[in-house]
């Protein structure tokens, strides 16, 4: 046999045997490599631009109740213009401060104006089902909060967390059960609490998981 040798070896392998010519085969690999993700250009900083638009995104966040520092800290953002302009930003970033994917809220509205915009499939090399909103976190405190938006979990702080859709994936659980959080606490919608009892199911066999239930009594 000729294993431990590869297609490209064999003509030497079998020189004592005779000359032996094989067919022309690219030693070229294709591969499909996702690109490097990087910010909108049109990005920047909350209350760090001149123009109108910053001016709005920071009326609409403080509006909210949010500390510009705070989301300074979290290198949350508007586009300034083009297609993307009066969409915030927000960035999700790994352990080592890698940028995993950002999702676009819109904050201005309007006719025909998406809500939300999530990054398209191929475009980085991860998608919103593999990822979760201030994932860093998870390595950092005992107890953590699970939201499924983005403000809501900025709302109750740096120890919570987002999952960004009302479904929890396969890949997002293997993610919370295997960090060092110790509990975790679900801050779902009042019509959510059945629905989270269920969808958090698995999580709650591997570590200790809470459902908050807020519907009005």
């Amino acid at each position: 046999g000729y294993e431990g040798i590869n297609y490209f070896q064999i003509p030497e392998f079998l020189e004592p045997f005779g000359k032996l010519e094989l067919p022309v085969i690219s030693k070229r690999v294709l591969y499909y490599k996702a690109p490097t993700l990087e910010l909108p250009k049109n990005f920047e900083v909350i209350g760090k631009g001149t123009d109108f638009l910053s001016d709005k995104a920071v009326a609409y966040m403080s509006g909210r109740g949010f500390d510009m520092d705070y989301l300074v800290s979290k290198n949350i953002g508007y586009c300034k213009y083009g297609q993307l302009g009066g969409y915030l930003c927000f960035p999700f970033y790994s352990d080592t401060n890698e940028l995993e994917f950002y999702v676009l809220r819109d904050f201005i509205g309007g006719l025909n104006r998406v809500k939300y915009k999530n990054l398209k499939a191929g475009t980085c090399k991860k998608s919103a089902g593999q990822v979760i909103y201030n994932s860093s976190r998870l390595n950092r405190f005992g107890d953590v909060y699970i939201t499924e938006g983005i403000i809501d979990s900025l709302t109750i702080g740096d120890n919570s967390i987002a999952t960004i859709g009302k479904e929890v994936t396969s890949a997002q659980l293997s993610i919370l059960s295997q960090s060092s959080a110790t509990r975790f606490i679900v801050m779902g919608d009042p019509k959510a609490y059945s629905h989270n009892l269920q969808n958090f199911s698995k999580l709650g066999l591997l570590k200790p998981t809470f459902i908050v239930d807020f519907t009005p009594l």
